[in-house]
């Protein structure tokens, strides 16, 4: 039975755990998932293999890394950190997300404080001897559970952040790759990439940029469908 009253903290080990709530960052990982979702390869582009824009030659020779990249190959690029700052649908599940895990981060704490009166009450009753042995046996049994129950629910609810934050980059990105099906129906692509900070794309000239058009339509559609 512990009666150090100068080590509360001791006693409250879940304590340690309270900031994975606070960790979970869905700005980050949708840059991510854009950045990947974004390179784009049409298909109904590439109806004929034979006429592909880009292909290998020299597979019978010693040396099969030469391509022959055809010089009518059309890219675009997209930056995903703009996408993410002003798409609106984006700007929403962010606003989403942030309720839910202040929510939870919330109750979670208010639980730890209660835990943690609990546990200074008993401290002091140990102190001046206000509880018998026996009961103080029982009540620091009970402690210990509810202490199990705090770590217990802690998990839980960081699980839940990051389901919803899978939940959400999937709703994100079916609405990004759908769009930009119909953006490129015409065919005027053949790479539409997401560009982002220390991405794979070092250096895009500024006349394949594409975001600002991009951004522009999806703002109007998601706009026109929250008013129906």
């Amino acid at each position: 039975m512990t009666t150090d009253t100068n080590q509360p903290e001791s006693t409250t080990p879940v304590e340690a755990k309270k900031c994975l709530l606070g960790k979970c960052n869905c700005t980050t990982i949708f840059n991510i998932a854009i950045s990947v979702a974004l390179v784009v390869l049409f298909a109904l582009h590439f109806t004929g293999i034979g006429q592909g824009s880009c292909r290998l030659i020299g597979s019978n020779r010693a040396d099969t890394n030469q391509v022959d990249v055809n010089a009518n190959l059309r890219i675009a690029y997209i930056n995903s950190a703009t996408l993410m700052q002003d798409y609106e649908l984006a700007i929403q599940l962010r606003a989403e997300f942030e309720t839910e895990r202040t929510r939870l981060t919330g109750e979670l704490g208010r639980r730890q404080r209660s835990f943690q009166a609990d546990v200074e009450r008993f401290q002091r009753e140990v102190q001046t001897g206000a509880i018998t042995s026996t009961a103080a046996q029982a009540r620091e049994r009970d402690l210990m559970q509810m202490q199990q129950e705090l770590v217990q629910l802690n998990e839980t609810y960081t699980n839940r952040l990051m389901q919803k934050e899978v939940e959400m980059n999937q709703q994100l990105l079916d609405a990004l790759n759908e769009f930009l099906v119909r953006f490129n129906a015409d065919g005027n692509f053949d790479y539409v990439l997401g560009m982002a900070q220390g991405g794979g794309i070092l250096y895009a000239a500024e006349q394949h940029d594409i975001t600002l058009e991009v951004l522009t339509r999806l703002n109007e559609e998601f706009l026109a469908n929250r008013a129906q």
